[in-house]
């Protein structure tokens, strides 16, 4: 039974490098721009410090360049898992020192998911691979109170990405979480698919979206 999954180098190293440049220099100018009231926050231009996320952050639902690479991506992942897949969203965050993703399952839409190292800090990510639901109550990073856990929870596996790297997981089924940022900071972009012939189907095709890259859902408007 599938679980999880390393890529090594699921794309170039280089082209990795181009878009955690591309998001560093993204999360910089859109910072400005809030910073000095310019434009006021939008689902467009991303986020600084969204929760769930304790700490600092940049992060963007749906950003183009993003967008295109789920679907550019989706064949190499759908002849690792001999499975068709259904796109639903993309999902990029640059986190700063001090970022900690607490532990949690995903919501539906992410029923397969790839998390992918575009640049910086390497900083693992642990999942826990029993599919046990060990969170009692969920985190929040807006009040800074971690997640309360069962006793005896899996201490996970720590999942450790090079540029242009990637896991391959069910982040629906497997809780996964990564643990404070000590230094630097770290892009990553998040790749999520249902699987054609799983309970999903097409259903959550772009995540209810009409088209990837845009940020509302069909039942927004």
């Amino acid at each position: 039974m599938f679980k999880y999954d390393i890529i090594k180098k699921v794309i170039d190293p280089e082209f990795a490098d181009f878009l955690y440049k591309y998001l560093d220099l993204k999360a910089n100018a859109v910072k400005w721009l809030y910073d000095n009231k310019v434009l006021p926050a939008t689902d467009y231009m991303g986020f600084i410090d969204l929760p769930p996320i304790k700490g600092s952050n940049y992060s963007h639902y749906a950003d183009f360049a993003m967008e295109t690479l789920m679907m550019h991506i989706m064949p190499k992942l759908e002849k690792k898992l001999k499975r068709k897949l259904v796109p639903t969203y993309s999902y990029v965050r640059m986190y700063y020192k001090g970022a900690e993703m607490y532990r949690h399952h995903d919501r539906p839409s992410c029923e397969v998911s790839i998390t992918l190292n575009l640049g910086g800090t390497v900083w693992p990510i642990y999942i826990d691979p029993t599919g046990k639901d060990n969170v009692i109550k969920e985190g929040s990073a807006e009040t800074n109170t971690p997640p309360v856990l069962k006793k005896g929870a899996h201490k996970g596996i720590p999942i450790k990405l090079a540029q242009g790297d990637c896991m391959l997981y069910e982040g629906a089924k497997y809780e996964h979480w990564r643990k404070p940022l000590k230094s630097g900071k770290c892009g990553q972009v998040f790749l999520h698919y249902n699987y054609a012939d799983g309970s999903y189907g097409y259903q959550n095709l772009y995540d209810k979206r009409p088209l990837p890259g845009l940020r509302f859902k069909i039942t927004d408007r």
